[in-house]
């Protein structure tokens, strides 16, 4: 052995002749240098029957269940925020979330694609990773952008790239986009309702006011009418009295 090339692999030559002896056993047991050490060894082969015979590796250190998360790939899971409806010319904000593994995932970069009602491509947008513990993606279109809709059911779609694994994960939605003078309809309507239910609510409570008073009137006038029947009575009282007397004279 040379021991300057043994030297640079970082091994001894006592390690190395040792390793050297366990390949000649291995050849002198089996009979073929296909060395392993997983949980299985090829034992042996037979070319003319098209057999092979493997062995389980008594030694190998792991459990059978060691290497499952490995059988089913984690692919990243996106999904998109509802959108509120939009209109040309306003701007709005586009969100969606991505889960890898059952918890959230931020290791990904992603882009928006907005397509019009006929499927033409009409924008494409880089998303940021907005709070990368909660997976949380954003953009937000702007009103030039948002300008080049055109009324109807238009779609969005998000493809994230997962920076660990590099999948691919596309994710498409549907959004409303409305005509300007239609929202203009809308806050206006709104804007009756509120106004109208706020009238009502002056008119109710200013009723109740007048009613109120109506009922203060009415106790302070029986009062003052009760006392000046009172005073009514006494005044003829004294002067039956006062008649009475000057008779007695």
């Amino acid at each position: 052995l040379r021991r300057d090339v043994v030297g640079d692999w970082g091994i001894t030559t006592d390690e190395a002749s040792a390793r050297y002896s366990a390949v000649e056993s291995w050849y002198n047991d089996l009979k073929h240098f296909m060395i392993s050490n997983g949980p299985f060894y090829l034992y042996s082969v037979d070319i003319p029957g098209k057999k092979v015979v493997l062995k389980a590796h008594r030694g190998y250190p792991f459990r059978a269940d060691h290497w499952d998360w490995l059988v089913v790939p984690a692919i990243p899971m996106v999904n998109i925020k509802p959108v509120p409806e939009v209109v040309p010319g306003m701007e709005v904000t586009i969100e969606a979330t991505v889960v890898k593994g059952g918890e959230p995932y931020g290791d990904v970069t992603a882009k928006l694609l907005v397509f019009d009602p006929r499927g033409n491509l009409v924008l494409t947008k880089d998303m940021e990773v907005k709070d990368p513990a909660a997976g949380l993606l954003s953009t937000t279109l702007t009103t030039d952008e948002t300008a080049l809709l055109v009324p109807g059911v238009a779609l969005i779609m998000v493809i994230v790239t997962d920076l660990e694994t590099g999948f691919v994960v596309p994710r498409s939605a549907p959004i409303i986009v409305i005509p300007e003078i239609a929202y203009m309809e809308r806050v206006i309507s709104d804007i009756e309702a509120r106004l109208t239910s706020d009238i009502a609510g002056v008119e109710s409570s200013l009723s109740k006011k007048i009613s109120d008073l109506e009922s203060s009137l009415s106790g302070t006038l029986t009062t003052v009418l009760a006392v000046v029947i009172v005073s009514l009575v006494i005044s003829l009282a004294s002067l039956g009295l006062t008649i009475r007397a000057m008779r007695a004279k």
